[in-house]
C-alpha cells in the first residue's frame, strides 16, 4: 500500500482568493501488473477553514498496458497479440 500526503490549492472564482487543503491519501495496486490502482484519501482546508473537509476517491486504470481484468505478468503484450490477431481476421 502506498500512502501519501500533499498540499493542494485551487482557485475559488466565488471568493476570488486560492483555497488551501492538506490532502492525505492512500492507494493500492488491484492486481499483479499494477494498471488498476484505487486511492483513497481525505482533504483537510487549510485557508479558509470554514469549509468542510473532502474525502476522495479515485480508480486509475492504464489501458495500455492491457484490458481491466487482465491481471497477471505479462498481461499487456498478451492484450496486444489478442488486438492484433482479432484486427488480422476482421481484415481477412
Amino acid at each position: 500500500m502506498d500512502t501519501g500526503d500533499r498540499a493542494e490549492r485551487a482557485w475559488n472564482t466565488r471568493t476570488r482568493q486560492h483555497d488551501y487543503a492538506a490532502v492525505i491519501e492512500a492507494s493500492k495496486p488491484l492486481n499483479k501488473l499494477g494498471h488498476v490502482i484505487a486511492s483513497v484519501g481525505v482533504a483537510v482546508p487549510i485557508r479558509p477553514r470554514e469549509e468542510r473537509y473532502r474525502i476522495q476517491a479515485y480508480l486509475l486504470w492504464d489501458f495500455g498496458d492491457g484490458p481491466f481484468w487482465l491481471a497477471g505478468e505479462g498481461a499487456g503484450t498478451r492484450a496486444r497479440a489478442m488486438l492484433r490477431s482479432r484486427a488480422r481476421s476482421s481484415l481477412g
